[in-house]
């Protein structure tokens, strides 16, 4: 079972990642322009819990049954996750510093260098560290979906071995009522990045990853076996959702409708769906590049954008969709460099590393791959 490949649920990771991309390209000096532009971009990250959880579920659940420890599986994670979050945190610092070195900022490097420290082991900045920041992950904002992650699969690592259907549909049934009740909070459905939104985040995870889980219970006994459709179609179907405009009257039905129906739909037929030819060849692709994609784009983007307001005197986003393709095209093409060059002999190396150390050994079977959905 290890040995089967989703490929159009990584395709479907890529156009993800994509339209997270394409939000953030557009941003200037605040988070309004991204959502005057690209509105549901964010739904990406509950797509990625989801996906998460289905992978996790599929590579792990029987390890961690048979025997497999929680800091064993928490090791493989981290070794899975920790180059590319370590090194797009890293960019992060240094244009940071960078701005302090020009003046630009007066945060401290001893509260900067806290917080590198904490982030490479997925651990929020604490509020005060750095003055007048509400970031969960200053250096490097979108590892705060990482911090998520991490938490779930600590939960389901710790629930595996007991977790019955039943029970797991409790969990993903409490997190639909906990997403139901982020409006409650003061919070919106895109909280998650910001200390306000930790109950967003925190519901958002628990109701998508569960449900990830979920739905391969339901692809491994073949309930879903009769959901098919072309990959293609898929992939537009998604592409189309997360960077289409609703209108606002129907912002908050476009939100449910996306998370509880539209999202768990796309990943069942998804996994039923064969990959071929042309297609299969950019589902791949795309799915190699996502995770980089997603992890070093902000580091990237602000860099680009200093390197264009030094030019022409405006801020990337300015430019409109010519200056977003290009800046988008060129991190996907470092993403894809980093992702063979880069991230794959770090891990290759991490993995043989530890187990020449002897830091674990996987009962219940060979060590599982999975794909981290950002």
């Amino acid at each position: 079972m290890d040995k089967e490949r989703f490929v159009t649920l990584d395709g479907l990771r890529g156009v993800a990642a994509l339209a997270v991309l394409l939000g953030h390209a557009f941003k200037t000096d605040s988070a309004e322009r991204v959502n005057e532009v690209l509105p549901f971009s964010y739904l990406a990250v509950d797509l990625f819990f989801m996906l998460s959880g289905f992978v996790i579920a599929h590579a792990y659940e029987h390890k961690l049954r048979d025997g497999m420890g929680l800091w064993t599986f928490l090791r493989v994670r981290f070794i899975r996750l920790a180059p590319l979050h370590v090194l797009g945190t890293a960019l992060g610092l240094a244009l940071i510093l960078y701005g302090v070195w020009r003046g630009w900022h007066d945060y401290p490097i001893a509260g900067l260098l806290l917080s590198f420290g904490l982030s490479v082991f997925f651990i929020p900045t604490p509020p005060g560290i750095i003055p007048q920041n509400t970031l969960l992950f200053p250096l490097n904002a979108p590892a705060w979906s990482l911090f998520f992650e991490m938490a779930a699969n600590i939960v389901f690592a710790l629930l595996a071995p007991t977790l019955t259907t039943a029970r797991l549909a409790s969990i993903v049934a409490l997190g639909a009522i906990a997403i139901a009740a982020i409006p409650l909070t003061g919070s919106d459905a895109s909280g998650g990045p910001i200390y306000a939104g930790i109950f967003a985040g925190s519901a958002r995870v628990v109701f998508a990853f569960f449900a990830g889980a979920l739905l391969f219970r339901l692809h491994r006994s073949g309930a879903t076996s009769k959901l098919r459709m072309p990959a293609l179609p898929l992939l537009i179907i998604l592409g189309a959702v997360l960077l289409w405009r609703p209108p606002t009257w129907l912002v908050d039905v476009y939100f449910y409708a996306s998370v509880f129906v539209l999202f768990p739909l796309l990943i069942a037929v998804g996994a039923q769906s064969a990959s071929r030819g042309f297609t299969s060849v950019i589902a791949d692709m795309l799915g190699r590049s996502s995770y980089a994609v997603y992890i070093v784009q902000a580091p990237l983007l602000l860099f680009f954008n200093l390197i264009v307001i030094k030019l022409y005197g405006e801020p990337l986003g300015a430019f409109g969709w010519p200056a977003v393709l290009v800046s988008s095209a060129l991190v996907v093409v470092i993403a894809l460099a980093l992702d063979r060059f880069y991230d794959g002999p770090v891990r290759a190396f991490l993995s043989k590393f530890s187990k020449r150390r002897g830091l674990f050994v996987v009962s219940g079977g060979g060590d599982g791959k999975s794909q981290h959905s950002p």
